[in-house]
């Protein structure tokens, strides 16, 4: 990151040169006046303000994969060399529990986008990324949708985002 920055300062001060040197090549007349030019550069590193939004209550209707309601989305700006990561976990440890036993549950896992292959995703947001959403699916194999009685299951997804350093 100070790599990064001591490289800008050089390039806004190799420009401010190019600037004062295609400028003296001018006409010069006979009083041999001079004029002072100013040039200033802003290397702005504000810091992260985001706020981000997450999937509303969904209701899974059978086995396979299920889209949640609206997925994740982070806006607001980030800092250079900054973006967000946003980890899931869950409150029964991604299993629907029964509401009238709670010996009963059917395992599940979340997903990301389609070619994700981690057991739980961990969903990055970069500054390209802000506004975008990201979906999120709940993946139920049919032979835990199978095992169980009917019933009410739920669990409880939650997000938590932090800032990760470049």
């Amino acid at each position: 990151m100070i790599q990064n920055r001591v490289k800008k300062r050089i390039a806004a001060f190799c420009f401010a040169v190019s600037v004062l040197l295609g400028s003296a090549g001018g006409v010069v007349n006979a009083e041999n006046t001079t004029k002072d030019v100013t040039i200033s550069t802003t290397v702005s590193n504000l810091p992260s303000d985001y706020t981000f939004t997450i999937p509303a209550k969904t209701t899974i209707s059978d086995f396979g994969e299920t889209e949640l309601s609206g997925g994740l989305k982070v806006s607001g700006t980030l800092a250079v060399g900054e973006h967000v990561e946003i980890s899931v976990s869950s409150e029964h440890s991604f299993k629907l529990v029964s509401a009238s036993d709670a010996t009963k549950s059917i395992a599940y896992k979340v997903k990301g986008s389609s070619d994700d292959s981690a057991a739980v995703p961990v969903f990055s947001f970069s500054s390209s990324d802000l506004g975008q959403e990201k979906k999120v699916k709940v993946a139920v194999e049919q032979d835990e949708w199978n095992r169980v009685p009917a019933g009410t299951y739920s669990d409880v997804l939650v997000f938590q985002p932090k800032i990760v350093k470049e």
